[in-house]
């Protein structure tokens, strides 16, 4: 399911940030979330890289700010951003998918 397409900013591809950041607004559909997910908590997540290399225990964790909130992607983010065979830059168009394998959750941007 198509999470969200977005434009990669600075701060998503900023090493000391660590993060990439899904905007209320660029969310396309909840539906990507059960009903026992706690993205609050955070979920932990896999990862299929543009470049197709899998990394594990990411996590997927809503960050409420005053009256909105963003998703973001964190643990391990640097290493998605940072490797060069995934192309990524600021100013690239990517894809956010979700799919479950089972009872687990995993993304992939592409």
């Amino acid at each position: 399911m198509l999470v969200s397409e977005k434009v990669m900013t600075s701060t998503d591809m900023e090493r000391h940030q660590g993060r990439f950041s899904i905007p209320r607004g660029k969310v396309r559909s909840h539906a990507f979330l059960r009903e026992e997910d706690n993205p609050q908590e955070g979920i932990k997540c896999s990862l299929i890289q543009p470049c197709l290399e899998v990394i594990t225990d990411l996590e997927f964790k809503k960050w409420t700010m005053n009256l909105t909130f963003s998703y973001t992607l964190i643990k391990k983010w640097n290493s998605v951003a940072c490797n060069e065979k995934n192309g990524l830059q600021t100013g690239c168009l990517v894809q956010l998918w979700s799919f479950r394998v089972g009872s687990g959750f995993m993304v992939c941007p592409r």
